[in-house]
């Protein structure tokens, strides 16, 4: 038995400017972050609206009757407003570093966003309400704003 292999280079010149300007749209990080920021910061802006998308647990009674006195009238996981604020704003808790690296994070003025995020060092008590959109939605943001920067025309 044989094993026939042909090679053709019908279309590589098309291929390599494809994939030149696939290289060149990748140098352009800091307008594919921005954007991935935006839409992290409105997938954000609807986590605090839907309240984690329900699966936030409610105030204990004891905690909401202060808090009604004391801050009235502010909805869940909202007290000051700094932390919603610092999600809810791409600049504030997304940096972008040339020329490859886009941080999402916590800023330390909100550092009870990590402790009701959960991620496994919590000193405090408090109820696990992540603050961040699930990772698999950052994720999906992420990919979709990619394949949108480098999508080819033509």
């Amino acid at each position: 038995m044989s094993l026939k292999i042909r090679v053709s280079t019908t279309g590589v010149t098309a291929t390599s400017r494809r994939l030149s300007l696939y290289g060149r749209k990748l140098k352009t990080y800091r307008s594919l972050y921005r954007g991935i920021g935006a839409e992290i910061a409105r997938a954000e802006r609807a986590w605090f609206a839907t309240r984690g998308a329900g699966t936030w647990q409610p105030l204990s009674p004891r905690y909401a009757a202060w808090k009604a006195r004391h801050f009235p009238g502010r909805p869940l996981m909202v007290r000051s407003g700094k932390l919603r604020a610092a999600l809810t704003s791409q600049a504030q808790f997304i940096q972008i570093r040339e020329p490859d690296v886009m941080i999402i994070d916590l800023p330390e003025s909100v550092w009870y966003g990590r402790v009701h995020q959960g991620d496994g060092n919590e000193k405090v008590n408090l109820p696990r309400r992540p603050p961040l959109i699930p990772l698999a939605e950052m994720r999906r943001i992420a990919r979709k704003r990619t394949e949108e920067h480098v999508r080819f025309r033509g």
